[in-house]
């Protein structure tokens, strides 16, 4: 047959430490992951206005009655 190739599911722990930071951010900022997981849909030249932040905040918050 030919050589096996290793596969390695565990990723390096320089991309670890990378995509860890990344899923934190996202986790914390709704706008960052729609630009980290969803790249098309986001103008990459201009950036999200102000009150975009706040509503995404508002979603993204565990507070009772802060969502209203």
């Amino acid at each position: 047959m030919g050589k096996d190739k290793v596969f390695n599911i565990i990723s390096p722990p320089s991309e670890l430490t990378q995509k860890d930071k990344v899923l934190a951010r996202s986790y914390k900022d709704l706008i960052y992951f729609g630009r980290a997981f969803l790249p098309n849909d986001f103008l990459n030249k201009s950036q999200s206005p102000f009150f975009h932040h706040e509503i995404a905040k508002k979603l993204i918050t565990s507070k009772p009655g802060a969502r209203i």
